[in-house]
């Protein structure tokens, strides 16, 4: 049984590392004085792993059956390709919910609208492109995401400058975002700039009412 020195918490399986800090852990002697347990995380993963496992092939099998019924019946939609994309969505992101590698919320969060905003985008294209993918989805994905944004930095007052990273990347989407509106590919804009202009503010804001504490955590990020 290993100990994490940094969480004060003795580790219930083999692990090498502590999963809430990602320290080395120290080899426990037998005989000391037990402290906090943590759970066996191991082997809940492997379960885990497992279930992945088998949605994975039960949605291939289901996916092949949903292609032979859209060819068979075909009417001008490939809707199975929605379906598929589906499947896969949510199969990425049970695996990358699991994932050993140390995954922080804010990466998540940014892979989620990623993902929700191709999903969106193909089945528009699938359908027959109408444009509310992007006139629509993207902007309120982008919104929602600077919602959440806030409410974290809320939450966690005392790193609030953690999110600064996550912020920039907002604006960088909500450039694009505007870029696609000058070239006609947003047809429908006011939504767009809504959202660009909310991630301008709120990342404008952070690095003024932050000050200092935000510009020493863009150099940290960045190098600069």
């Amino acid at each position: 049984m290993n100990r994490c020195k940094q969480c004060k918490i003795q580790i219930a399986d083999d692990a090498m590392v502590c999963p809430l800090c990602n320290s080395v852990l120290e080899i426990e002697k037998q005989g000391k004085k037990e402290e906090t347990m943590y759970p066996d995380i191991a082997m809940r993963t492997r379960i885990f792993r497992k279930i992945v496992r088998a949605y994975f092939v039960i949605a291939v099998l289901l996916e092949i059956l949903l292609v032979v019924i859209n060819t068979l019946t075909f009417s001008g939609i490939w809707w199975s390709v929605i379906c598929g994309a589906a499947f896969l969505y949510l199969f990425l992101t049970l695996n990358f919910s699991i994932s050993n590698h140390n995954h922080g919320h804010m990466l998540k969060i940014t892979v989620q609208a990623i993902g929700v905003v191709l999903l969106a985008f193909l089945i528009d294209r699938t359908i027959g492109y109408k444009g509310w993918s992007l006139n629509y989805v993207m902007p309120s994905v982008m919104i929602l995401v600077d919602v959440a944004i806030m409410i974290l930095m809320i939450a966690n007052s005392v790193n609030w400058q953690a999110y600064l990273s996550l912020q920039l990347t907002m604006v960088i989407f909500g450039v694009l975002g505007i870029v696609f509106c000058l070239v006609n590919v947003i047809n429908k804009p006011i939504l767009m700039f809504i959202s660009a202009m909310l991630s301008f503010v709120l990342f404008l804001g952070t690095l003024l009412i932050g000050d200092k504490k935000a510009k020493n955590e863009l150099k940290r990020r960045f190098h600069v």
